[in-house]
């Protein structure tokens, strides 16, 4: 009796604290800091605190650009995402070979430090700390929690990056997720679902739900953690829930993915997203691929009647091993060039070995050239390690070869790093277009936001559909996946085109840019290179690239932010750039004289410019041996 009503009159006590203590909420310009009477802060500590906060912190997602550069005696973090800040080495660790071959396909802002805090507590919905209600509310991140309390009785939730002030949110790349109960028809490692690499925004199904319980609770007012307070919830909601569906919607309205997986694993997507009658583009006609094309795998050779081949693609010895075989055997007599589509580990891994055995030449597009030189200089799902030497073929560059010309042009399709060859048989006239993986006969292969697709009408997939247009009728399409051919109507065309413009607009209102492309493109701010090995006390050139996506030219100021012992050249380095174009940031760091034998370490750096505040958010690892 006696411990009941002492709970009693404890409830009683932290009602009353907190219907005084309404929640002071200040923004330096990054990130909000919510005050809760003297000893609770949310997001951010209080502005002045330099040293540590002489309270608890309560966080909503493991994600660094919304963790405080101080310390605090408490941090309060998501139960599901408790490893990231107790031992983010381990993920890094682990990442420096799974950058490679990554087909989970997640952003990878994580904690690249231990938390800085005397402690550091793990909580999950149903939980209670310093007087809120915790509730999970996956979305942005896989773990992500929001906390609820009543201040002078008005209903506040802090959620975090859930949703952003006028039904809008900070990304879209970061909801690129697995779905592992849409059944697919292939299997990789064992499995048969969808994984992160082909689930486009997947978690925008977790989002909306969570949307839906912090709906639910009647919240009289969301602070977010970035960005205005929201004082009409319901609406917000209500508008960012309408937005994800369209979008969606249009998504799976020419979503390739169903050619190979056929419409019941669509329409187990389109549920996820509460999209239960999903229409879609009609299926392109096919037709057999010529004889003197031989599909192998996901690679296709071109076999000449005077005797010579050519590969398009080679991402695995077993092809190469076809090839040899259909050689043996007298299909032709000599291997005399290989060119490559895209970086893709699946159409690159084995092209340098079999370029070695065979003697051909290599050629791709300008635009996939340093992806394939350089790969450990990039952070991109599906990355070889090995690099590709060969020849860079200029825009619309044209090559004979035998009874066959031709055409290499860039084509940032499935890809940015993306390149197209249309061939055409002279004897026949018949042309085929080589687009790697870009289109299928159901539409567009736009499903992994980390291969940068962009948006805009001389981008991206308009980008594609223009150049296929000018190429006229009578043109073939293929894909490296896909063993026959097909054509589109100008219906198919137009449908396409229609959904991409319909998806612009809704992306525009979708994000607080200037540019939908920055919610779009996570690499629109990256280190180069983005991997670096280096021996102690070694002066490493590094660059952050930004992609300016604006219509106007902005200034950019990188901030570095190094592990102890580090040096940087510069503390802050500003660049301007131009509307539509890519600039850099240069300076060296220095690595510690004396350093273990191997040890990773992780770089980060801010990207600010106009109405764009971006705490750590680009890394770069460096593994430094002696």
């Amino acid at each position: 009796m006696m411990a009941a009503m002492s709970a009693l009159v404890v409830a009683a006590a932290v009602a009353l604290l907190h219907a005084q203590d309404v929640p002071r909420i200040t923004n330096d310009g990054t990130i909000n800091s919510v005050l809760i009477g003297r000893s609770t802060a949310i997001y951010r500590p209080p502005a002045g605190v330099s040293g540590t906060f002489d309270g608890t912190l309560l966080v909503t997602s493991a994600r660094r650009d919304l963790l405080p550069m101080t310390a605090a005696r408490e941090l309060t973090v998501p139960k599901n995402e408790f490893q990231y800040f107790a031992n983010p080495a381990a993920f890094w660790e682990l990442f420096w070979e799974a950058r490679f071959h990554d087909y989970d396909a997640r952003q990878s802002r994580w904690p690249v430090a231990a938390a800085k805090a005397g402690k550091v507590v793990p909580v999950a919905g149903g939980d209670t700390v310093a007087g809120l209600e915790v509730m999970d509310t996956p979305g942005f991140t896989r773990g992500s929690i929001s906390y609820l309390g009543t201040f002078a009785g008005k209903k506040y939730a802090f959620t975090g990056d859930l949703i952003y002030d006028g039904g809008r949110i900070w990304d879209l790349y970061s909801l690129q997720d697995a779905i592992p109960d849409a059944t697919t028809s292939t299997s990789v490692a064992g499995r048969n679902s969808v994984r992160g690499y082909h689930g486009f925004a997947a978690r925008a199904s977790d989002l909306m739900q969570s949307l839906r319980k912090i709906r639910d609770a009647k919240p009289d007012v969301i602070v977010p953690a970035r960005g205005p307070v929201i004082r009409n919830p319901q609406a917000a909601i209500d508008s960012l829930l309408q937005k994800l569906t369209d979008l969606m919607r249009e998504h799976f309205s020419t979503d390739a993915l169903r050619w190979y997986w056929g419409d019941q694993n669509l329409r187990t997507r389109a549920a996820k997203m509460s999209i239960n009658d999903p229409t879609w583009m009609e299926m392109a006609e096919t037709r057999k691929l010529p004889d003197w094309v031989i599909p192998i795998g996901n690679s296709k050779l071109i076999v000449s009647k005077s005797g010579g081949a050519y590969l398009i693609d080679c991402g695995y010895e077993k092809v190469y091993q076809e090839v040899e075989k259909l050689r043996q055997a007298g299909r032709f007599s000599k291997l005399e060039g290989i060119y490559v589509t895209h970086y893709h580990d699946d159409h690159t891994d084995f092209v340098a070995e079999a370029s070695k055995r065979s003697n051909a030449p290599v050629r791709y597009v300008e635009g996939v050239s340093d992806v394939l030189q350089r790969p450990e200089a990039y952070r991109l799902p599906a990355m070889t390690r090995n690099p590709i030497q060969g020849e860079a073929m200029s825009e619309g560059a044209k090559r004979t070869w035998h009874e066959f010309d031709m055409e290499f042009a860039f084509f940032p399709g499935q890809t940015l790093y993306h390149g197209v060859m249309v061939l055409t048989n002279r004897d026949n006239g018949m042309r085929i277009v080589f687009g790697g993986d870009s289109f299928t006969p159901s539409g567009i292969d736009d499903y992994c936001l980390l291969n940068r697709n962009l948006v805009g009408e001389n981008q991206g997939y308009l980008y594609c559909l223009r150049y296929l247009r000018k190429l006229g009728e009578g043109v073939y399409l293929t894909n490296q996946h896909v063993d026959p051919m097909w054509t589109y109507t100008t219906a198919q065309y137009e449908r396409m085109e229609t959904s991409l413009r319909k998806r612009a607009q809704i992306l525009a209102s979708l994000f607080p840019w200037d540019s939908a492309n920055y919610g779009v493109d996570e690499q629109w701010a990256r280190f180069y290179p983005y991997g670096v090995e280096a021996k102690p006390g070694a002066a490493i050139a590094l660059e952050v690239r930004v992609t300016n996506h604006s219509a106007k030219a902005r200034d950019f100021q990188i901030t570095p932010h190094l592990p102890e012992g580090w040096k940087a050249s510069q503390a802050r380095i500003k660049v301007t750039i131009p509307a539509g174009q890519d600039g850099a940031a240069r300076f060296t760091v220095q690595t510690p004289g004396v350093q273990a034998t191997d040890s990773l370490s992780l770089l980060t750096a801010g990207v600010t410019s106009d109405g764009m505040q971006f705490p750590s958010f680009v890394e770069a690892i460096v593994r430094v041996r002696k």
